[in-house]
């Protein structure tokens, strides 16, 4: 179908995520250019293309070869400057590769933002008036396992989806002073690290003393005050990579 849809349509481009890198190849096929959105790390395609180079797994059903695209990639190239370089050494006669995040820190004015996602249940800015007099670095961000986070003792903010197919607005929450970290799924550290804080994550089940302890390593004591140190350090890194004259900035 897609096949037909370039032949009739002629496209100057074709632009996809990482969910669907065929796309771009068959636009490839044809002399069109494709664009993959990649959401996640350039560890990740570097773990691709060595499995590709070094036939790894020789039965392992690859998707195309995607170093025949040209890549974007939500990153800032001083997180992962090894495996970017490696990346674009390895592949720079075929494809090229854009690191431009973390996109989290672009468009953060209020009015921008307020636009993002739905709107919640309770008035955003009674949830804002609340954080305002917390101690700095004293709420935990969450999103499920409430259990976990009784039990830490550790004030927290719940966001909950009122329907399937509505967005978290969680972004909002992150340039407040009085949040001092968050607990998501993997997916979201990127955004953590753009806002200079730690984050909990966990797999597919996790128990509610896993997440009482983890919290409490995050927001208290000595092992506290290193990551905060350590993602402070990550997230001035990432404010400096989309800023003008940044590496992101430049790409």
């Amino acid at each position: 179908l897609l096949e037909q849809v370039i032949r009739e349509l002629h496209p100057l481009g074709l632009a996809t995520d990482l969910f669907f890198p065929s796309a771009a190849y068959e636009a490839y096929k044809f002399g069109v250019p494709g664009l993959i959105f990649h959401g996640t790390s350039f560890f990740s395609l570097c773990r691709i293309a060595c499995i590709r180079l070094y036939h790894l797994t020789p039965r392992y059903p690859l998707t195309p070869n995607c170093s025949l695209c040209l890549v974007i990639v939500i990153r800032n190239y001083e997180l992962e400057p090894g495996y970017a370089n490696y990346l674009l050494l390895h592949y720079s006669l075929q494809k090229k590769a854009w690191h431009i995040g973390p996109a989290s820190l672009c468009n953060r004015c209020a009015e921008e933002k307020a636009k993002r996602g739905k709107v919640p249940n309770i008035d955003q800015y009674e949830c804002m008036k609340w954080l305002d007099p917390k101690n700095l670095n004293s709420v935990v961000h969450i999103r499920e396992i409430v259990k976990g986070l009784e039990m830490s003792k550790q004030e927290f903010i719940w966001v909950v989806k009122k329907e399937k197919n509505e967005q978290e607005n969680e972004e909002i929450w992150l340039p407040c002073g009085s949040v001092g970290g968050f607990v998501t799924h993997y997916g979201w550290a990127l955004e953590g690290v753009a806002a200079g804080l730690p984050v909990v994550t966990w797999p597919d089940c996790v128990k509610s003393e896993a997440m009482d302890k983890a919290v409490r390593q995050t927001m208290v004591g000595e092992k506290a005050g290193e990551m905060k140190c350590r993602t402070n350090s990550l997230g001035e890194m990432a404010r400096k990579a989309v800023e003008e004259g940044g590496s992101s900035y430049n790409d």
